[in-house]
């Protein structure tokens, strides 16, 4: 603990370009979970932080970092965490076949490289996006990904996603879950397409399910 707490005199040791950022999935139980402070960014092992006992959903290294932070904007978002929070175990109920590796709270940003590295798309397309790598020396803006790359990066997914169904669901009968989607489309459970495609669906959920309910008379436009 003592070794990490160094970030506070500006030394970042997590932060070398020599370390290793590529873990073997099949080692990646055996590696040390690093957390990070909500306020400071101050990073290290889980037992150096406490969660905010109200949503659980930020740590802190300390009282301080927790006041000020309460102070600036937490005091706004604790009440909405909390909702999201209490949310947590319906994410596992999802039907992929990684989602409870997914969805653990001690899944982190070097599992996930290893799970798009063993699904052969770290680093490529639209993937870019959900986790870029750590040495690049510069970022793609947003809508200039190079014209001749693959944008799912998955070949039989590709397939399907660039030849829309001749027949998409009636809105008055919509897709509501993930199943239905996957189902629909012919995609395996154990696709993680999904990671790319919640940016989509999410709006097709708020059209066919919010709308109806808010705004009927706009909903009643688009059928």
């Amino acid at each position: 603990e003592t070794v990490f707490k160094v970030a506070h005199f500006g030394v970042n040791l997590l932060n070398n370009q020599n370390q290793t950022d590529h873990i073997p999935l099949e080692k990646i139980q055996k590696c040390i979970v690093f957390r990070m402070c909500y306020y400071c960014g101050l990073r290290g092992s889980e037992n150096m932080f406490h969660s905010c006992v109200n949503c659980d959903a930020v740590m802190y290294c300390d009282e301080e970092c927790q006041l000020k932070s309460w102070k600036e904007d937490h005091n706004i978002w604790c009440t909405k965490l909390k909702r999201y929070m209490q949310m947590e175990s319906q994410m596992a109920n999802l039907p992929f076949e990684f989602i409870k590796y997914t969805t653990n709270r001690n899944f982190t940003l070097e599992k996930l490289r290893s799970l798009l590295e063993k699904n052969d798309v770290y680093d490529k397309g639209l993937w870019r996006r959900e986790c870029q790598k750590t040495d690049s020396k510069f970022c793609l803006p947003f809508g200039e990904l190079d014209s001749n790359e693959k944008p799912y990066a998955l070949p039989l997914e590709g397939a399907v996603l660039e030849n829309p169904p001749t027949e998409a669901p009636a809105l008055e009968n919509p897709l509501t879950n993930w199943s239905d989607y996957y189902n629909f489309r012919g995609f395996w459970f154990d696709s993680i397409i999904c990671g790319l495609l919640h940016y989509p669906l999410t709006l097709y959920w708020i059209i066919t399910n919010s709308l109806p309910k808010y705004c009927n008379t706009i909903f009643f436009f688009l059928k």
